[in-house]
């Protein structure tokens, strides 16, 4: 695949990540408390987020099912990023994968989606790019 062509990735055929009880659990210490307003549902927005991260679709091709505009999920993405809690659910956070528990994002699958290759060579992701 040419460097431009993942550029323009509109839609995957993977059906929508959602992350289990057990994922959340493991992340829930780390999410950064709500303050003003009500945030929408961390698991719908880390389920989107890691779809994005794991199929390399656009940040505006989230499927519908999540229930929220890509501009959220994106910027939640964008906001945990800067305050480096990103990098720590993205150490922490993991899925089952042929009856065991693995990352849900690794290094590889980071650097292969533009947002993410770009934080990471901003240096916003050093524990996870430091695990590959």
């Amino acid at each position: 695949m040419s460097t431009t062509a993942r550029y323009f990735r509109e839609e995957t055929r993977q059906a929508p990540l959602w992350l289990d009880d057990v994922a959340l659990e493991q992340v829930e210490p780390i999410l950064p408390l709500a303050h003003g307003r009500a945030r929408v549902d961390d698991r719908a927005v880390l389920s989107a987020i890691v779809h994005v991260l794991r199929t390399g679709v656009l940040w505006r091709s989230i499927p519908a099912e999540y229930g929220m505009r890509w501009k959220t999920v994106y910027n939640r993405f964008v906001r945990w990023a800067q305050m480096g809690v990103m990098d720590d659910l993205l150490m922490t956070l993991t899925v089952e994968e042929d009856g065991r528990r693995v990352l849900a994002v690794n290094a590889d699958m980071l650097i292969a989606h533009e947002s993410g290759e770009l934080w990471a060579e901003r240096g916003f992701f050093p524990s996870i790019m430091a695990s590959a």
